[in-house]
């Protein structure tokens, strides 16, 4: 996880760059954009969300859609011709 240096805007990004294992394998990568918040985090203005392989770890690509008490859900869409989903 990661914190960039504010924009000019003021805004921040965090980024959350992880490797899945066990039952399946691949990337997801989340990052989060912002104000900063009073005692911490991001209040989220925008978000990109993407779910691949090693090979290929932009196959399928959303937003989140809410991020509170622990959990992050979003939603993302995979090339033409391939399924979408939701995840948590």
């Amino acid at each position: 996880m990661g914190q960039s240096a504010p924009a000019t805007d003021g805004t921040v990004a965090v980024t959350l760059a992880t490797t899945l294992s066990r039952a399946t394998t691949g990337r997801l990568d989340i990052v989060l954009r912002g104000q900063p918040a009073d005692g911490g985090g991001v209040v989220v203005t925008s978000s990109r969300a993407s779910l691949g392989t090693a090979s290929d770890p932009r196959l399928y690509q959303g937003t989140v859609v809410d991020n509170g008490a622990g959990t992050v859900t979003g939603t993302a869409e995979a090339a033409p011709g391939a399924a979408s989903g939701t995840g948590q």
